[in-house]
């Protein structure tokens, strides 16, 4: 039996590839996706006919041939050596032939593909399930409430992931055996050990008005963890914690892990604990297309010389990591602050800014770092 969400979800992915209407009926001849959603709903006769009978393909090349039905070639879709439904594309017979055959054998592939992975889910218990449906396929929210509901989860809740690195499984399962002691852990409180270094908990955050909710949110958390905080540092367990984005929609869980997971990949600092929340601003400009980057400042990477565009990194990642504070940026630099006066007064006059008096030339600055520190290949948050 063919999956509609998953039929639906293959229609508006091939259709950023091709112009061409591309429609799949099921084992009755009734079409369930489709380009044209008007169609969906609809009796395909010519699908009927295939599904019921040994033919593999028919081509309709004059719309004449069967009322509704317009030109184009339509196949049987066989999983595991099922007749399961049929895929059609509208065309010339001639001109489609190849892209139809293209299409058949893609939806084949990804079902026989979709079957396994289902095959696999059923054999995993019903919250291993769930970590999957919830953070790695996230194909069909209609999927994640159903097997949050099993367990009992609330979708409605706002909930915040907590992403803890350690050094290996046994702390990782005596971290999440003790967070769960914490007052602040309920029932809806959602937690998974990923792997033998990882472990996230999707913690309830308490349920007051919004406005109080983000002013305190890094002081709840920081209860929340208090007693494995205290049990780490006096059994000198290594650990880092990784915040991400407040989420009250499981179709968005996925979103606020990989948030964590770019707290993770991207920023460096001796701070135990890292917000999303602090660093928005690089995630955003992390997340812009290079293309549009290069297209903006690609100039820049002839004009400047490699030695200059050194000092600019160099003296702009402390000046942005300490808010254009010279002081403190100096400090950071191991030099005297007369000599960061130096430099900085050098780069305000090569690119005619002034970050420490201007909001939009520190936005320049901070995207200009960005693209000669991707150009460079280099990490230096």
């Amino acid at each position: 039996m063919l999956d509609i969400a998953l039929c639906n979800k293959f229609i508006e992915k091939v259709t950023h590839y091709t112009e061409y209407n591309i429609n799949i009926m099921d084992e009755n001849g009734v079409i369930i996706a489709s380009r044209d959603p008007s169609r969906i709903g609809s009796f395909h006769y010519v699908a009927s006919q295939i599904i019921h009978s040994d033919a593999e393909i028919l081509e309709i090349k004059d719309e004449k041939e069967f009322p509704g039905v317009l030109p184009g070639i339509n196949m049987i879709i066989v999983v595991n050596n099922k007749r399961i439904g049929v895929v059609g594309v509208t065309g010339t017979p001639e001109e489609i032939k190849p892209v139809a055959l293209m299409v058949k054998m893609s939806i084949e592939t990804m079902l026989v593909y979709e079957m396994a992975r289902e095959d696999h889910f059923r054999r995993q218990s019903s919250k291993e399930r769930f970590l999957n449906y919830l953070l790695i396929d996230n194909l069909d929210s209609a999927r994640i409430k159903r097997s949050a509901g099993d367990l009992g989860y609330r979708d409605d809740l706002v909930r915040i992931p907590i992403l803890c690195k350690l050094q290996d499984r046994s702390h990782t399962e005596s971290f999440l055996s003790r967070v769960k002691g914490s007052e602040l852990h309920t029932k809806q409180t959602i937690s998974f050990v990923l792997d033998d270094t990882h472990a996230i908990i999707f913690m309830v955050m308490p349920e007051k008005d919004h406005a109080s909710l983000f002013a305190d949110y890094k002081t709840t958390i920081g209860w929340y963890l208090s007693d494995v905080l205290h049990w780490m540092l006096v059994n000198d367990i290594p650990c880092k914690f990784y915040i991400g984005s407040f989420q009250d929609n499981f179709s968005n869980y996925k979103a606020a892990y990989e948030h964590c997971k770019w707290l993770e990949n991207n920023i460096f600092s001796d701070k135990k604990t890292e917000y999303f929340y602090d660093h928005t601003g690089e995630y955003f400009i992390d997340n812009i297309p290079s293309a549009q980057m290069y297209s903006a400042f690609n100039v820049f990477l002839r004009s400047v010389s490699p030695a200059s565009r050194e000092e600019y990194l160099t003296t702009f990642s402390a000046l942005i990591k300490n808010n254009y504070n010279l002081k403190e940026s100096s400090k950071d630099l191991y030099v005297h602050k007369n000599t960061l006066d130096y430099r900085y007064n050098k780069l305000k006059n090569l690119f005619n800014i002034n970050p420490i008096a201007s909001a939009s030339d520190r936005d320049f600055c901070r995207l200009l770092y960005h693209f000669f520190n991707s150009a460079a290949g280099k990490h230096r948050r």
